[in-house]
């Protein structure tokens, strides 16, 4: 099995917790060094002093997410410990960079396993918290593709001439099958491929139909 991180720096303000997990950690001969500054300064201080691989961040803290970040921006991996698995908190140290949850009620080896995870590039989530995790970058994929998806309104007779032309039918057929003018077909079809930008009637319905269309049809 890997060892943890060879160096580690702990950030809890809250005294008790602190000295008792530095007390902890230091006890453990997969360790070489671990420091537990007191205030959010010397935290800071020693990200750039004793370049640790880890930080362990109390969630709890106000100042929790600011460290995450910096932490991250200097490289180093960050495991929250204490969060509560609620999706606004979970996703807020995701997107900070936190790569590892641990909840105040593991025992110490689930710590010492995510900071190895951690150390090694890896991330460790709950299955919920991955769920929350996973749903979100999902969501955001799906907002990406629709803002980045054009939308083109044609009249209500465009609309039905593109559905006919995508089922295959020629223009003749189309004037045919709405009872209208030849010409008038060809006057649509030609207005229609100028709103899409398409430069067939092949391109029109490439970009308009499927499960992702590339342009999206509206009426109006």
């Amino acid at each position: 099995m890997e060892a943890p991180p060879s160096h580690a720096l702990v950030w809890i303000p809250v005294r008790i917790y602190r000295e008792g997990l530095l007390h902890a950690l230091r006890d453990d001969p997969r360790i070489e060094g671990v420091a537990a500054p007191c205030d959010t300064r010397a935290c800071r201080d020693e990200l750039l002093t004793l370049h640790p691989t880890v930080l362990v961040v109390d969630a709890t803290a106000p100042e929790a997410l600011q460290l995450a970040r910096e932490a991250r921006n200097a490289g180093v991996g960050v495991v929250a410990l204490g969060i509560a698995e609620q999706e606004r908190d979970v996703l807020a140290f995701a997107e900070a960079g936190v790569a590892a949850y641990v909840t105040l009620d593991d025992p110490l080896e689930t710590l010492l396993s995510a900071m190895r995870d951690v150390a090694l590039g890896d991330a460790t989530f709950s299955p919920r918290i991955a769920g929350m995790v996973l749903r979100h970058v999902a969501s955001l994929a799906t907002a990406r593709e629709q803002s980045s998806r054009r939308t083109v309104h044609l009249t209500r007779r465009e609309v039905e001439i593109l559905r006919l032309v995508g089922e295959g039918l020629t223009n003749k057929q189309i004037a045919a099958a709405l009872s209208i003018e030849l010409p008038t077909v060809k006057n649509h079809v030609h207005h229609i491929l100028e709103k899409l930008g398409a430069g067939s009637r092949a391109r029109a319905i490439a970009l308009t139909s499927g499960a992702q269309p590339e342009v999206a049809v509206a009426v109006g």
